[in-house]
């Protein structure tokens, strides 16, 4: 797969991007999106499929006020593997991107996240954030990030950060005093290592990785299909998205 997106002035653009194919299938893709001034690109990417994925992501900030956000999901099983590589090109002023990758991964998969932040000269008042984050599921699951920063000009925020843990056991501990038992504890801390990710998604998007991840834990062949399970999880989400909004617009105008 390549994509070539070139953001207009002002324009804006949301896509997602699911990845389901079997087991037995190898995926590599290449994005290159280049922002004009002052549009906007948000970029949801979900990973839960074929035995070896390789994505290459690009983004170019070619105009004052460009933004670009990318939220990147893993979920591995068995002997996948993925190879993730993400970076952020300021080229001018007041420009400002975002990448934020999660993987978990259980049984042999593994993961590699690479990024780089590069600001040139002339792209002064940019900020960039770069974050490759991974939860093993399994002592035999692997995972390395390596994010890095090459700054060429002054009055700029940029910040990256990377790591890798196990699950904690102390956290599997307190939710077994909860009558929970090791497969349903892990499950609620990958929600809730997942859940900061979904804030800015829509409950559609939200629905979508709630029912592939669920289709994962149950060894479900993956298909994005509408059933019953997918319709329960949507009506969840969509009232968890409208109860959200309500909290922020109280205390907005309180």
């Amino acid at each position: 797969e390549l994509l070539t997106v070139d953001a207009q002035a002002n324009s804006q653009l949301a896509m997602t991007t699911f990845q389901a194919m079997d087991h037995s299938a190898v995926n590599f893709s290449t994005r290159n999106c280049t922002l004009s001034q002052d549009a906007k690109i948000n970029w949801y990417l979900g990973l839960f499929g074929s035995m070896l994925s390789r994505y290459r992501t690009n983004y170019y900030l070619d105009g004052v006020g460009a933004y670009a956000e990318d939220a990147e999901i893993v979920f591995g099983d068995k002997e996948q593997s993925f190879d993730l590589s993400a970076n952020l090109i300021h080229k001018k002023q007041a420009t400002e991107g975002k990448v934020v990758q999660r993987s978990v991964l259980r049984n042999k998969s593994k993961s590699l996240f690479k990024g780089m932040i590069k600001i040139l000269e002339g792209a002064s008042q940019s900020r960039s954030f770069l974050s490759g984050r991974s939860i093993l599921l399994d002592k035999d699951a692997k995972s390395d990030a390596i994010p890095g920063l090459e700054i060429l000009t002054n009055d700029v925020k940029a910040t990256h950060s990377a790591s890798v843990a196990q699950v904690d056991e102390e956290q599997i501990f307190y939710l077994g005093c909860r009558c929970l038992d090791r497969a349903e504890a892990e499950r609620i801390i990958v929600e809730g290592f997942l859940e900061p990710m979904s804030r800015t998604m829509s409950y559609q998007v939200r629905a979508w990785i709630a029912y592939l991840i669920e289709s994962k834990w149950a060894g479900r062949d993956l298909v994005l299909k509408s059933d019953e399970s997918l319709r329960a999880i949507v009506e969840v989400e969509e009232v968890r998205y409208k109860e959200s909004d309500q909290i922020e617009t109280h205390y907005k105008y309180r």
